[in-house]
């Protein structure tokens, strides 16, 4: 891969990190801290993949648990975002900012889909990061992100059923790249 588009990459990712952070700055503040990291989603994946592009950039192999951790948990929370924004625009109306949202997961988690088709997954970070991101589900399902998604005016079985399709896509998607793996050596 050009190393031009690789040094973009990573200030891309940077970047949308840093804006994430300053853009749920307000709402990252009242959530305890002790549940940043299952709650907390746009300022810390696009950090873990500039730090693999990082890695790719100066030829050092990537770091399993950064293609794990950021690539798996990008693609999971991507499709969480086809699931949730269109479920809470339908309930709460149309908002461009909730549409964007869907982009700006997207813009991540495309480099996510190619990290994790470029480069074997190991089984053990493909496993802690499966369990982190049910853990994650389950957290953010029982505190109800403590404000993190808006699921005010979302009806409780909707909201089950989604982070349920999402454990199903997770297992699948994690059952795939073991097996993926376990051919390639």
């Amino acid at each position: 891969m050009n190393r031009k588009l690789i040094g973009f990459l990573i200030l891309f990712d940077l970047a949308w990190s840093i804006s994430a952070l300053i853009y749920d700055g307000g709402i990252i503040t009242k959530i305890p801290f002790y549940f940043w990291p299952f709650l907390i989603i746009c300022p810390i994946f696009p950090f873990i993949l500039a730090l693999a592009w990082y890695q790719i950039y100066y030829k050092i192999k990537p770091s399993p648990w950064f293609l794990a951790f950021g690539g798996i948990s990008s693609a999971i929370y991507f499709l969480a975002a086809l699931i949730y924004y269109p479920a809470w625009m339908y309930i709460n109306g149309f908002d461009i900012l909730a549409l964007g949202q869907i982009f700006w997961i997207a813009a991540y988690a495309t480099q996510a889909f190619y990290l994790m088709k470029k480069f074997k997954l190991e089984t053990a970070p493909i496993l802690t990061t499966t369990i982190f991101l049910v853990l994650s589900f389950l957290t953010q399902w029982q505190t109800k992100t403590l404000g993190y998604l808006d699921f005010i005016n979302m009806p409780s079985a909707v909201i089950a059923k989604g982070y349920i399709l999402l454990v199903i896509i997770l297992f699948t998607l994690s059952t795939f790249l073991i097996s993926r793996g376990s051919r390639q050596t």
